[in-house]
């Protein structure tokens, strides 16, 4: 039987429809509590219910977010649905055109790279990538409505996400160049020049209908970038990997002859680099893998230009992409990589089964949510007050149906000194909400007052938070979250500088010794030359700031450089908002990089102290600035026993591996072995327990340092304790060559842990780089009610 004769048009789109039902990505537009998952809700709410201040919105996610990130309010998840295919479609159905081919074999092999490529597309690379194989195809047959489809993605993509746009239009601004160099026609480039301007302005002015609101949105996309990579993260990349992928990318204009390959691989390298990036300033699992994808695709496009393919030209793809993926292995928060295979399966729930699926995941919402439904006495105190929610955990609202007053900025930015004064705005009291949900979040230091990425979250947004003390007083307190009520008059007072440091890294700085206010440190740093290359090509350093306490503890936190320079948090330094007590003081600071190279050897502090502006209660005496947290009471500890191991000469039959070489007090301290252990003090918990006593905490701090190792883990354990053993671990980073100090609690109940054997000891899991010192270990057992 002879097959009918189909064009080769034909064909690809059929393909291309086969292709795009067995990938099908699953669609869960449900939402849940935390961060991201919220704010994605508010995007979706806002469109529906209160488009006018969505035009207002601050952020990179712009007023068309809704198509990434569609949540089930309204018609948002068939919208992004339809879009979504549509664009994935032509995305496929271009690439297809791309690799025309009359060899049979190849026409099988592009198919089946497709099919490959197909289940890496997400709305970033359908828009991205899209945009540069209609240009490329564009070049060789000047079909202007290739043209017009890229720019219509380009312009589109910039108001579902800045960074979509950015790369898009980066692959436009290369093209007309490239065109240029090559035409040198100036009509032409003013046609192409025009036509994109116009998509960009007939769009934007379509969705903002206001000239300012859309040059305020391009605006704040300006201002954010200057602060992204201030939040760099830095685990320990394979840079023999990555090496390799890099590599990989600049052999390209030298293994690969062909015009059109170069081309597509100049079109291709500025998303390339800004993938990079994004992916290596946040280098978690979830960033990690955009550059993952994108350099696939990147690859395929590649591949598709190639007229005659040789061995190198598959063994140098498979390299590139094999070692960026293992090192994916390194990042934080990685789980492993997934494809979805189950295509099909996902394509029939959403185009046969659409209002089940859509019924389905509002249960899901609902029931996600309900962990956030507010205590009846909450409900009753907002009543139908407008409030709003700080940091970022938007989902109170839908969970309790309040009446939400959202700000320009939805959550907290934390990156940008502008962003932050944006939001600030939205906390005064002519402009804010009536009430502020404050969430708690664990500190990594067994605080309630968390940010991301180990950070203090009074120091991620300096003027939010100062103008959110001054307006808003605590009214109620739960164990998830402080509830602020808006005053009629400050609570604080002009901010004053009492004077200036010059500050070196690594150094412990005498903070002011001032109990009746706050005390903030605005940290002014600058980079070096190299810093500043090192932060363009990949991303900038970790910094941390370090409080020694006046009980000897100390803690120590991540920090934005952008934003401090408008204050770091320093007395009072609350850790536990919860209770009543007044909490141990700092009495030094110390400022840490991970890596002091790149920026000056000096840096600056301004102190400043802002005084509270009445008292809240008649007992405060000189505590004044505990009471924006009511505490107005000194702690009462009750120690039933404590151990102090400063591991001196006079212990030298008690301990082994003492060495003198480093010491953080007196002479000696003691040797951790690579994969071994530190002294192990041992308690049985029988001999602690008393009658009187239900419960207890063990804490234990200790002070370390190491020239080669990077990560030790101070543990508490319980041994033939009946069934209740545990191994608790507390990581210590050592992101210096200084000493640092770390702690570890951990409570016991007398019904649970009655019996065992208790240790507490330092462990070094490191095989291959040497040792860890640690000096003054303090063992602590304190009565708990």
């Amino acid at each position: 039987m002879r097959l009918p004769n189909i064009s080769t048009k034909k064909l690809n789109i059929i393909i291309s429809v086969i292709i795009f039902v067995l990938s099908f990505l699953k669609f869960e537009p449900y939402f849940t509590t935390g961060l991201d998952s919220p704010y994605m809700w508010a995007l979706n709410h806002l469109f529906i219910n209160d488009f006018d201040f969505l035009r207002h919105l601050v952020f990179p996610i712009g007023i068309l977010g809704f198509l990434k990130h569609p949540i089930v309010v309204g018609n948002n998840v068939l919208i992004a649905v339809l879009f979504f295919s549509l664009i994935k479609l032509a995305f496929l159905f271009l690439l297809l055109e791309l690799g025309q081919s009359t060899n049979k074999w190849i026409k099988a092999i592009n198919i089946l790279v497709t099919l490959i490529v197909s289940y890496f597309v997400t709305i970033d690379i359908a828009i991205i990538g899209g945009c540069a194989i209609s240009l490329l195809i564009f070049s060789g047959n000047k079909k202007f409505i290739l043209f017009i489809w890229a720019i219509l993605l380009a312009s589109i993509g910039l108001f579902i996400k800045s960074s979509i746009g950015i790369n898009a239009f980066s692959v436009i601004f290369v093209y007309i160049v490239y065109d240029y160099s090559i035409n040198r026609s100036v009509r032409q480039i003013l046609i192409l020049i025009f036509s994109a301007t116009l998509s960009v302005f007939f769009i934007g002015m379509i969705l903002y209908q206001s000239i300012p609101l859309l040059i305020n949105y391009f605006w704040g996309i300006f201002k954010m970038m200057e602060g992204y990579p201030s939040l760099a993260l830095s685990p320990d990349n394979n840079w023999y990997l990555l090496s390799l992928f890099i590599i990989s990318i600049f052999s390209i204009p030298f293994l690969f002859k062909e015009r059109i390959t170069r081309f597509a691989f100049l079109l291709l390298l500025f998303p390339l680099f800004f993938m990079w990036k994004h992916a290596m300033s946040r280098e978690d699992a979830s960033h990690y893998s955009l550059i993952v994808s994108f350099t696939i695709i990147f690859w395929s496009i590649l591949f598709f230009t190639i007229q005659k393919i040789r061995p190198i030209h598959i063994l140098i793809p498979i390299l590139g992409i094999a070692s960026l993926f293992a090192n994916y292995r390194n990042t934080e928060n990685f789980n492993g990589y997934r494809i979805d295979l189950a295509g099909y399966k996902n394509f029939t729930e959403v185009f046969f089964n659409y209002n089940g699926l859509i019924e389905k995941q509002k249960e899901v919402s609902i029931k996600n949510i309900s962990k956030n439904i507010l205590p009846d006495e909450i409900r009753k105190e907002i009543g139908d007050s407008t409030i709003d929610v700080y940091p970022w955990d938007l989902s109170y609202i839908p969970a309790n149906n309040l009446k939400w007053k959202p700000r320009t900025t939805l959550q907290s930015g934390a990156f940008s000194s502008w962003l932050d004064k944006k939001s600030a705005s939205n906390f005064r009291r002519n402009n804010g909400a009536d009430y502020i949900i404050f969430q708690l979040i664990d500190d990594g230091n067994y605080g309630k007052l968390g940010s991301l990425d180990g950070r203090y979250i009074l120091n991620d947004e300096p003027n939010s938070i100062l103008t959110i003390f001054n307006n808003y007083s605590i009214v109620n307190k739960t164990d998830k979250f402080l509830l602020f009520k808006k005053g009629t008059a400050n609570n604080l007072l002009s901010p004053k500088e009492i004077f200036t440091d010059t500050v070196k890294w690594d150094e412990w700085v005498d903070v002011p010794k001032i109990t009746n206010a706050i005390i903030r440190a605005k940290f002014l740093c600058k980079g070096t030359n190299f810093g500043a290359i090192k932060s363009f090509l990949y991303k900038g350093e970790t910094l941390y700031i370090d409080y020694l306490l006046d009980n000897g503890r100390m803690l120590s936190y991540r920090f934005v450089e952008s934003n401090a320079q408008d204050g770091l948090w320093v007395n009072p330094l609350i850790q536990n908002p919860l209770n009543n007590e007044i909490e141990p003081t700092v009495e030094k600071v110390k400022l840490r990089c991970s890596n002091p190279r790149f920026y000056n050897k000096e840096s600056i502090i301004h102190w400043e102290r802002i005084d509270i502006s009445h008292k809240i209660s008649d007992s405060q005496s000189n505590q004044d600035a505990y009471s924006l947290f009511n505490k107005l009471v000194k702690s009462q500890e009750t120690i039933i026993k404590q151990k102090m191991f400063d591991f001196e000469q006079k212990d030298s039959t008690t301990f082994s591996s003492l060495t003198d070489a480093y010491s953080y007090s007196g002479k000696y301290s003691n040797i951790v072995p690579a994969n071994g252990f530190s002294y192990t003090y041992s308690v049985h918990l029988d001999s602690l327990w008393k009658d009187t006593l239900n419960a207890l905490s063990v804490e234990a701090d200790v002070w370390y340092r190491s020239p080669n190792v990077r990560t030790a883990i101070l543990v508490i354990s319980l041994e033939n304790s009946e069934n209740s053993d545990f191994w608790e671990p507390r990581k210590l980073s050592i992101a210096s060559k200084e000493w640092n100090s770390a702690f570890i609690i951990k409570r016991l109940s007398k019904e649970i842990h009655k019996k065992g054997l208790l240790k507490v000891y330092v462990y070094n899991p490191d095989k291959t780089h040497g040792e860890i010192y640690i000096d003054n270990l303090r063992v602590s057992f304190k009565k708990e009610e």
